[in-house]
């Protein structure tokens, strides 16, 4: 059973190069995990940075647009008060020439 021994513990280590292509595959996988790593963390980042720039964009057309909005409302309330003090010289104006007309006739 002496003999048989070695080629027992042979076959349970594996030969040198296994052991070496072993430790060789593994050190490959964890350098390419560090580099998707890498790539993910440098992705996501872009991807942030996206995201805030479309924020900020979005915050400012929405700004834009109530300042418009604001601007349209403030003109049509000109625009009343403007026809409001016409209409009221008008009504002093021919308040004023029926007035004179009483004097003058």
């Amino acid at each position: 059973m002496n003999a048989s021994s070695p080629k027992l513990e042979e076959a349970s280590i594996g030969p040198p190069g296994a052991i070496f292509y072993l430790a060789v595959t593994g050190g490959l996988a964890a350098s390419g995990l560090d580099s998707l790593k890498r790539r993910l963390d440098a992705l996501h980042a872009d991807n942030a940075r996206d995201l805030e720039a479309s924020h900020s964009r979005i915050s400012k057309r929405i700004k834009t647009q109530s300042c418009v909005q604001m601007a349209e409302e403030a003109e049509k309330e000109h625009k009343k008060m403007i026809d409001n003090y016409s209409q009221q010289a008008d009504e002093i104006k021919a308040a004023t020439m029926v007035d004179r007309r009483w004097m003058v006739g």
